[in-house]
């Protein structure tokens, strides 16, 4: 068994002449989800199997779209790295893009986002599912790994 992924080049979501609204990408990703249906029988709950590749081909951003927001995690942590909603999308789509470009090329460059400070860093800690803190952050009683222990 596998799990399909939806690959985009990075550039996918750079302005474009006419800039699509943000509804319109969500209607491109449900139609994409249903061809990936109807070729593999695979059924997926989540939005989550979206991928942007940097311009080397390598899996930067994992993406879940929803009708309200664009959430996007780091592909090689897992950690959380920001979202673009909708009414942010629509008003400066062009903005909205550069902010994708701009977190795969830090994620391509080994960085991974502080939660806290907003800085890129390549030394970092993680905490919580998605959280991730650079070490000035890092507060041990704050920032601890989840409880995975099923109790």
């Amino acid at each position: 068994m596998f799990t399909p992924e939806i690959h985009f080049d990075k550039n996918h979501f750079l302005p474009l002449p006419k800039a699509r609204k943000f509804s319109s990408i969500v209607k491109e990703a449900m139609k994409l989800q249903s061809a990936v249906y109807a070729a593999t029988e695979y059924f997926w709950t989540g939005n989550d199997h979206y991928v942007i590749d940097d311009g080397y081909g390598k899996a930067a951003l994992k993406l879940n779209i929803n009708e309200e927001v664009i959430s996007f995690w780091n592909y090689k942590t897992g950690t959380a790295v920001g979202d673009i909603g909708k009414e942010e999308w629509d008003k400066n789509p062009a903005a909205s893009g550069r902010k994708i470009e701009e977190c795969v090329g830090h994620v391509s460059n080994d960085e991974v986002l502080c939660l806290e400070c907003g800085k890129w860093v390549k030394k970092w800690k993680h905490y919580s599912y998605a959280g991730s803190v650079c070490l000035k952050c890092f507060n041990p009683k704050k920032h601890q790994r989840p409880d995975t222990s099923g109790s």
